[in-house]
């Protein structure tokens, strides 16, 4: 009797104990976003603008709270003629850390324009990844834009080739996004160049302004 008194005392305990830690996450996810000259200022608007209602609605939220963990971890890199994060990791896991993160997302300006360094998105992107202190079930990075690669980073010997390797090696999946505003076979680079590891896909917005809806089906998808 004392030992079965003793077991559910046990039992008891080790319910309410914490098994996680608190930086395990479903998900580490980088949001890496095409800020190169092709972009205009009312473009980026939009793309900013997209991922922030995205963050607000409440199947993206739901979507989070109904993860094994209920919380994931997001950043955002921008990338032209290199690229840069701009909002470190941020850890989502309800309706107020999702509408904060959004409203990051809308205070972020531009930083700076050039050419289209999707290859210094990735390898930027993976190091962000790398250097989180997350233990996530997943770790993806969507790359979203409106163009195929034009400028690597030869000065660092980083090419679309060594920055997906990188992502590869890293157990890292690629998602793509790819615009068809600028360059009707964008989608068709996306598929052959950027998609990465396994389960990777992409979802095409047929413009800009489509950017919104194609960012919010593409997260429920990532998330879930």
């Amino acid at each position: 009797m004392k030992w079965l008194v003793f077991t559910l005392a046990l039992l008891a305990c080790v319910a309410r104990a914490e098994p996680i830690s608190p930086l395990d996450v479903d998900l580490e996810l980088v949001l890496c976003v095409d800020s190169s000259d092709s972009i205009d200022s009312s473009e980026f608007a939009l793309q900013r603008q997209g991922i922030a209602l995205a963050f607000q609605s409440e199947e993206i939220i739901n979507a989070v709270e109904r993860g094994a963990l209920g919380r994931i971890a997001v950043s955002l890199v921008d990338f032209s003629d290199d690229a840069s994060v701009r909002i470190p990791f941020v850890i989502i896991s309800d309706r107020k850390s999702a509408h904060r993160f959004a409203a990051m997302v809308l205070a972020s300006n531009r930083e700076k324009q050039g050419n289209t360094s999707i290859s210094a998105g990735i390898w930027t992107s993976v190091r962000d990844i790398d250097a989180a202190p997350y233990l996530a079930t997943r770790r993806v990075i969507d790359v979203s834009g409106d163009g195929a690669n034009n400028r690597d980073w030869p000065e660092y010997g980083i090419s679309m080739d060594t920055a997906v390797a990188l992502a590869k090696k890293n157990h890292i999946v690629i998602n793509g996004l790819p615009i068809e505003s600028d360059e009707p076979d964008v989608a068709q680079f996306y598929q052959k160049w950027v998609l990465t590891g396994h389960g990777a896909f992409m979802v095409v917005a047929k413009d800009v302004a489509d950017f919104g809806r194609a960012i919010r089906h593409k997260l429920i998808l990532e998330v879930s």
